[in-house]
């Protein structure tokens, strides 16, 4: 588990070269991960939910504060800490066509991750992928393709297949569908929400759009301005937000599956 201590945690970045002034990204005082919980954390853009990814797998270091892994301090992590945390909590980034070497065969990249922290021999590794590449729903033939020769959807699936190949704990989604077109979206939150059940995982899915992950979440933390301003089991969060920011943001974004009646009532 990834958390952080009853304190607060902030990431500030300067606005500009030599300028005094900073904006406050992060200030998290509450726990992002819990066990085999689907966690969506939500807001506008640049409210700071992907620095909170960042912080979390260790991408960016935080400016005060602590984060906890296991109990342990992890806030300034070194190669070791690094390779123990990247064996338990994996990542899939918003664009796969950026997230994927785009010189390297699918197979190639499930491996990758294998060869790194030394598991299991070549073919061992070889039968991995195999594994993988069934268990997002990609034919086999895929494995010998490049990411340039796939869909967006299925390049995302084979994201989804490289976070999984080492068997982690926790998956952090950052914005894994605002790339894919509105048809793929619900195919891989799905997939996500049918790998967690499977596997045991714990995920938690970044997004804007509360309306589209909603369906897959256990609970939401609202961010707004770098600070959490609401959080909650989703269902209590969606039916009866307490936060202005909170409605502001559900009205904002109508549901397509559930409209209510405000929604579908004629254009004057």
């Amino acid at each position: 588990m990834l958390n952080a201590k009853k304190e607060t945690l902030k990431k500030q970045f300067h606005l500009e070269t030599k300028s005094p002034l900073f904006r406050q990204a992060l200030d998290f005082c509450e726990r992002v991960a819990d066990s085999q919980a689907n966690v969506l954390l939500t807001g506008e853009s640049g409210c700071g939910k992907s620095t909170t990814a960042n912080v979390m797998c260790g991408l960016q270091t935080v400016t005060s504060g602590h984060v906890m892994f296991k109990g342990q301090d992890v806030t300034h992590r070194n190669a070791k800490d690094r390779m123990r945390i990247g064996r338990v909590v994996s990542v899939v980034f918003q664009d796969p066509a950026t997230a994927l070497n785009a010189r390297m065969s699918v197979q190639d990249q499930l491996m990758d991750p294998l060869i790194v922290h030394s598991l299991g021999n070549k073919e061992e590794r070889i039968r991995r992928t195999y594994e993988l590449i069934d268990m997002v729903g990609l034919p086999k033939s895929a494995l010998n393709a490049l990411p340039g020769q796939l869909s967006g959807g299925q390049r995302q699936r084979v994201a989804i297949a490289r976070a999984l190949s080492l068997k982690p704990d926790a998956i952090i989604a950052d914005e894994p569908t605002s790339a894919l077109d509105v048809s793929v979206r619900a195919q891989i939150l799905n997939l996500l929400s049918d790998l967690k059940k499977e596997l045991g995982l714990s995920m938690v899915f970044i997004s804007h759009d509360i309306q589209t992950v909603r369906y897959v979440s256990d609970e939401i933390i609202v961010m707004n301005h770098g600070t959490i301003v609401e959080h909650g089991e989703a269902k209590q969060v969606l039916n009866n937000p307490q936060d202005p920011y909170t409605r502001l943001l559900l009205g904002a974004a109508p549901s397509l599956l559930h409209p209510t009646a405000a929604e579908c009532a004629p254009i004057a």
